[in-house]
């Protein structure tokens, strides 16, 4: 039995099967592994974009329209972040990844 709240380790201890969510457990870890921390927020973010991709889905969009939606929205979150993060960290466009 383990005792935790660490998001990593529940979810280390998990035999995850269902696609969309094996994503999720390899973006936390990937978030694990970079950062260390923030790994519940990985899985929350995750979370609601499905949601809300789910409810886009049922208005009747189709699923390309769907990500062609959060590509949108990922290239304008990472401009906004590049004006932000100050003038020795840049944000990477290919991967998204800050670079020091």
């Amino acid at each position: 039995m383990i005792l935790t709240s660490d998001a990593a380790t529940i979810l280390r201890e998990l035999d995850v099967v269902h696609p969309a969510a094996k994503l999720i457990v390899m973006a936390s870890q990937q978030q694990e592994a970079e950062i260390g921390d923030a790994t519940n927020m990985v899985i929350v973010l995750a979370g609601e974009m499905l949601k809300k991709a789910e409810e886009l889905l049922r208005m009747g969009l189709k699923v390309s329209d769907v990500i062609q939606g959060y590509e949108r929205a990922q290239i304008e979150a990472l401009r906004c972040l590049d004006g932000t993060l100050g003038p020795h960290v840049t944000v990477g466009k290919r991967h998204g990844k800050a670079k020091y």
